[in-house]
């Protein structure tokens, strides 16, 4: 499950940078989501370091995001998020 709209990037080939350059509203935040926001964190850590501050962690993660009622796409394949 992930939240619909996101680009699926994993916290081990994240390059920051690339990912700030691509990004389609430049003058919006980076929205930062993982399963619980573990990961999120990390991520966000490696966003600083680069000098990227308008980063922002959702809370709770993915699960919250879906129990707040927000859209996510859900996987047919019965993939699980780690």
């Amino acid at each position: 499950m992930h939240a619909d709209g996101a680009t699926l990037v994993p916290l081990d080939s994240l390059d920051v940078k690339s990912v700030s350059e691509s990004r389609p509203a430049k003058n919006e935040p980076i929205y930062i989501l993982c399963k619980s926001g573990g990961r999120a964190a990390k991520a966000r850590d490696r966003f600083l370091a680069a000098g990227i501050s308008d980063v922002v962690v959702v809370e709770g993660g993915t699960d919250a995001w879906a129990n707040a009622g927000c859209p996510v796409q859900r996987s047919a394949s019965g993939v699980i998020s780690l």
